[in-house]
Parts: structure tokens; C-alpha cells; sequence
């Protein structure tokens, strides 16, 4: 049976319940077009695959597609190079029982979201601008609220 395709989740025939897959997943950068790839980041990444097959197990319903969990991948906190190469393995050792709980693969699908340059610019201007500006606002606020006759009370404080 397949698994149902969604953003991060592997497409693939599930053989055993319960199945766990292992990708060995490595990451390289390059700054021009001309430059060799460097090696970033190098990892035995194994993750659980919860899947449910919503129709009933009969032959009539053999060849669709099992739902699945979104399977989380990776992050990158600051992308510093211009380009960025992922290799992925799926590879499979039948004596320590790695990747044989999973048929053949269909699809892999993955989902980038990026923040370019201005997006950054915008944010710093923002906090630059506005975190003083709080702070003078509270400072005025507070100094109001001690100048009153009576105490401040607890909303105020």
C-alpha cells in the first residue's frame, strides 16, 4: 500500500505496522557556481512513520493510499551561502533491520520556506524603531500612574 503524499512525508509501499524509516541525510554548500560543494552537515536520521489506512483492509480496497503523519525534517537557522545542496539515502541493511519495514519508494517531497534579505531589514528596522519606542511609552506611562494621589492599582502596575 502507499502512503498518502503530503508536504515532508514519504510515498511509499508500508510493509509492517509500525514502520520506522532511516535516511542518511547530508548537507553541502557552495557560494559560487563554479566551486566544489562543501560538506555542512552529515546525519543518521531515523523517524517513526504513524500511518492509519482509513478504508477497510479488503482486496477491493488494495492500491490506495495510507494517511500519514507529517514527518519533521530539518531546520536552518541563518542560510549564510548562496547555495545549498541535500543528498538523501534511504539505505537498507538486512541484518540490523534498517529501512526493511518499508516497500518501494514513490516520492519524496519536501517543503522550503525561505526568508530572503529584505524580510531581515524589515524586522531589525521594526525592532530598532520599536523597542525604544516602548520603552519611552512606558516610561511616560509609569511616571503618569506615580503622579496620581492614589497608589497604582493592580491593572496599572
Amino acid at each position: 500500500m502507499f502512503l498518502k503524499k503530503a508536504p515532508n512525508v514519504l510515498v511509499i509501499y508500508l510493509r509492517g505496522e509500525n514502520a520506522e524509516v532511516s535516511m542518511d541525510v547530508s548537507l553541502a554548500y557552495r557560494d559560487d557556481m563554479f566551486a566544489e560543494w562543501t560538506e555542512m552537515a552529515h546525519e543518521r536520521v531515523p523517524r517513526k512513520l504513524k500511518c492509519t489506512f482509513t478504508s477497510p483492509k479488503t482486496l477491493e480496497h488494495e492500491g490506495r493510499y495510507y494517511e500519514c503523519d507529517v514527518l519533521p525534517f530539518m531546520e536552518i537557522g541563518s542560510v549564510a551561502h548562496k547555495y545549498y545542496l541535500l543528498n538523501i539515502r534511504l539505505p537498507v541493511n538486512e541484518k540490523k533491520k534498517i529501512n526493511v519495514g518499508i516497500g518501494e519508494i514513490k516520492d519524496i517531497r519536501l517543503v522550503g520556506i525561505h526568508q530572503n534579505g529584505g524580510f531581515t531589514k524589515v524586522w531589525f528596522a521594526m525592532k530598532t524603531f520599536l523597542t525604544p519606542s516602548i520603552f519611552i511609552i512606558m516610561v511616560w506611562y509609569w511616571r503618569r500612574i506615580t503622579m496620581m494621589s492614589r497608589p497604582p492599582v493592580l491593572l496599572e502596575k
